[in-house]
């Protein structure tokens, strides 16, 4: 992700993450992968328990458009190389 927004929004996230108290028995995990301008990675893992704090931060992420490529493969494929889309929906709200 690019954009200063985003990437500010990450660093609060890694701000706040670093200060809970790390249990390795909860279920949920964040990984955060930094790509310096030098060449060098920067890589953490924080276990935690989802509560509604974390959720506010990763809404806000979650809604950046190079979050959205990364976490859903389909936008990264050009529609020239889509032969054929099948869409369905069930509701009781459609014939």
């Amino acid at each position: 992700m690019k954009s200063p927004e985003t990437i500010k929004q990450i660093i609060d996230l890694h701000n706040y993450l670093i200060n809970l108290k790390q249990n390795q028995d909860d279920i949920s995990s964040i990984y955060i992968v930094y790509k310096l301008k030098d060449g060098s990675v920067i890589k953490r893992k924080y276990k935690i328990d989802y509560t509604v704090k974390e959720e506010e931060y990763l809404n806000k992420i979650s809604e950046d458009k190079d979050f959205k490529i990364i976490e859903y493969d389909i936008l990264r494929i050009e529609p020239e190389h889509i032969k054929d889309v099948q869409f369905f929906i069930k509701t009781k709200y459609l014939n």
